[in-house]
């Protein structure tokens, strides 16, 4: 979709905009990193299958909104698009880092990279990380997405409002993903999911949610 969008531009107009190709390069490596994440850690259980859900039935749909939006109204660079871009790098930025260090954690907790960094017994033995990006908010892979979702979409503008349909659905999604998910660690971990909560109590923005 993200190559078709482009090549029609090109026929339209003779070439594709900036901002649209801005767009579907951010785009495209979402999906390439979501792919990889898949790829490497194949989701179980149901919050599992909620994240593959959006990932195989959702972005199908989701992504493309801000291209067509484009693809029919094509623009130059405004100045407000500087303030999408600094939104998108620094969910990338976050969304990268707080996945990194989910991945270093739990191949070795004791990775000399994650030196230094909070952590929280439970009663199972198994400890949680609660420093890095993950003693910001609980779910900080999930305010990154959030970002770079804002990034790409914002673009289009406010009119039509279809352009942030993604953004709005995709963060009730991943809200009822992490409320499964918090439910799940609650009854399992008991005392020491307790303690993470009272150590980072903001799910998704920093305090405030």
């Amino acid at each position: 979709m993200l190559v078709l969008a482009l090549g029609e531009q090109h026929r339209l107009r003779g070439g594709p905009s900036l901002p649209l190709t801005l767009v579907a390069a951010a785009q495209g490596l979402c999906l390439l990193r979501r792919l990889q994440a898949v790829r490497r850690a194949p989701p179980r259980g149901w919050g599992g299958f909620l994240g593959l859900l959006g990932a195989l039935a959702w972005l199908p749909f989701a992504l493309p909104l801000p291209l067509l939006i484009l693809l029919r109204r094509p623009r130059g660079l405004r100045p407000g698009d500087s303030v999408c871009g600094v939104l998108y790098v620094v969910g990338f930025w976050v969304s990268h880092g707080a996945s990194t260090q989910r991945a270093l954690f739990a191949r070795d907790p004791h990775d000399p990279r994650l030196a230094g960094l909070p952590r929280v017994p439970t009663a199972t033995g198994r400890v949680l990380l609660a420093g890095g990006w993950w003693g910001l908010v609980r779910r900080p892979d999930h305010l990154g997405e959030l970002l770079m979702a804002l990034g790409w979409s914002l673009p289009c503008g406010l009119s039509p409002p279809l352009a942030l349909v993604p953004v709005v659905v995709g963060a009730a999604l991943r809200e009822h993903r992490a409320s499964v998910a918090e439910r799940r660690c609650r009854r399992e971990l008991g005392r020491g999911w307790d303690l993470l909560c009272r150590r980072v109590p903001h799910r998704l923005l920093p305090h405030i949610y």
